[in-house]
């Protein structure tokens, strides 16, 4: 079975940021350099900067606080002057992205190619996204906890002049760029560039169906080959050897059977959580009064909603900004 990688960069607001952040960091206590690395027992981090990430970010937002400030301008009566506005929870200082993979690296991990070497091609994907953007990287964290291992890095999202990094990107040619990065490296490693959804033509629940037909045939294939291991005329040892070989591998794939499985209910979930949001959008639309749950949920939405606003129209992301804040009281 082929492994497909997807790189994508995930723009958020300020404070979900932060939380990102100490999300990526869970469990872990000790920090240090590129060059040792701090984890806990199944997560691994990389900080690329000389200072712990949250208090890098507060020492880059002061940094990117000074530069909106300075290179923000409005005409009063026929005059260009500064506006002299601080950022909002709206402005990003840093922007994150991610790169996962399809649950067949589960499997590959370990066996066509080890963690520190899989690591290190990840790594090497991030440095190159980070020179093509022109910026500096914060860490870059590797999951192993969850469904699938997958990678997450922060990087500063503004340049000289204060302005968003991710906006100046955000577009079909310079997203599908990072795509090709991706696919340049990993490709190493045996791995597939991820194709989009009108070419391959498959849906969510079509494409899992397959994974499941697929682990089934392995555990079958499996059993087939252990039967025609007794067949051969090899000693009593190297007979055991295979067989144990076979035992760990038909483990593996009932493991990753059911964790296919298992994902229907998580999609449940987060289908059921988007319909909540709709439900709160739709609400501050049509102007409803809203419950505190709804308003504490629209403060986690807010952000994301008003960084979608081209950073050039900054006269309706901050009206957007007043109208949700009015909400939110």
């Amino acid at each position: 079975m082929n492994n497909y990688i997807n790189v994508r960069l995930e723009p958020a607001g300020h404070e979900r940021n932060k939380n990102r952040i100490k999300h990526n960091f869970r469990s872990v206590h000790t920090q240090s350099k590129l060059d040792k690395s701090y984890n806990n027992y199944e997560n691994k981090i990389y900080n690329f900067q000389d200072l712990e990430p949250l208090k890098v970010l507060r020492k880059w937002r002061e940094e990117h606080n000074t530069l909106y400030k300075e290179n923000r301008y409005k005409t009063v009566k026929g005059k260009r002057v500064k506006r002299n506005e601080n950022l909002t929870n709206s402005n990003s200082t840093i922007l994150e992205g991610i790169i996962t993979f399809s649950e067949q690296l589960k499997m590959d991990l370990g066996y066509k190619y080890s963690k520190e070497e899989w690591e290190q091609t990840c790594i090497n994907v991030v440095k190159e996204i980070s020179e093509y953007l022109d910026t500096e990287i914060m860490y870059i964290s590797f999951h192993y906890d969850e469904t699938t291992p997958h990678c997450h890095y922060h990087f500063k999202n503004y340049d000289k002049k204060g302005y968003s990094i991710f906006h100046k990107f955000n577009d079909t040619e310079h997203l599908s760029k990072l795509q090709d990065i991706g696919f340049k490296h990993l490709k190493k490693l045996g791995m597939k560039r991820g194709e989009k959804k009108p070419k391959t033509g498959k849906t969510h629940q079509k494409t899992k169906q397959y994974y499941i037909e697929e682990q089934k045939k392995l555990i079958t294939d499996l059993k087939k080959i252990r039967k025609k291991t007794q067949e051969l005329d090899i000693s009593t040892e190297e007979k055991k050897e295979i067989y144990q070989e076979i035992s760990k591998l038909q483990s593996e794939a009932r493991t990753e059977l059911k964790n296919i499985k298992s994902q229907t209910e998580e999609l449940k979930e987060e289908k059921q959580g988007y319909i909540k949001e709709l439900k709160v959008l739709e609400k501050v639309a049509n102007q409803e009064i809203l419950n505190e749950e709804e308003k504490e949920l629209l403060k986690v939405l807010a952000p994301a909603i008003i960084q979608l606003v081209p950073q050039k129209d900054l006269k309706t992301k901050k009206t957007l900004d007043n109208k949700i804040s009015k909400v939110i009281r």
